[in-house]
């Protein structure tokens, strides 16, 4: 338990100032903006409590708000994109997948297409909060739409490219 505690503490720091130190200060146009410090909410294992993924995806946002100055708006989404995993997750077949040996929703338990349908779907409901509270007007909801699609799409790509270089890969 203290041994999960100080891993998942790391790995959100890591990411936290992966996204301060280097995605937020990518020039890649207006439109397109990267978020892989959301990986964290995905790498939390099935067996973390529903109220707990709901917390750690207040604090997560909170901190990234803190030091970016966004008021509130990381917060919200981050939590939004918790809220989505909870219900996700309720809709998988965790028993199964826990006695497969999965500890979380992973490539080797839904497939390649599962996987980014379910990655992307989330992604796309946390940037879309988030640009709309950014922009917060409906006659700008295209462009905000636009934006979240380009940015779900960059940041699926580095969540798949993180994955690619930190995570292991048992063969079955």
């Amino acid at each position: 338990m203290i041994k999960d505690l100080a891993r998942y503490s790391i790995i959100v720091l890591l990411l936290l100032m992966l996204q301060l130190l280097v995605f937020s200060r990518l020039n890649l146009g207006y439109m397109f903006k990267p978020f892989p410090y959301v990986w964290f909410i995905f790498l939390l294992p099935f067996r973390t409590n529903r109220y707990g993924m709901l917390v750690l995806g207040f604090l997560t946002g909170f901190i990234l708000d803190f030091f970016s100055n966004t008021y509130g708006l990381h917060a919200a989404a981050t939590t939004l994109l918790a809220f989505g995993r909870v219900m996700t997750d309720r809709r998988l077949n965790i028993e199964t997948a826990q006695r497969e040996g999965h500890e979380r929703p992973e490539r080797g338990m839904l497939g390649l297409g599962s996987y980014l349908l379910y990655l992307t779907g989330l992604c796309f409901a946390h940037h879309t909060l988030l640009f709309y509270y950014e922009a917060f007007r409906v006659t700008l909801l295209p462009q905000v739409l636009f934006t979240a699609l380009l940015s779900t799409i960059g940041t699926v790509a580095s969540i798949l490219l993180l994955e690619a270089v930190f995570v292991k890969r048992s063969i079955r």
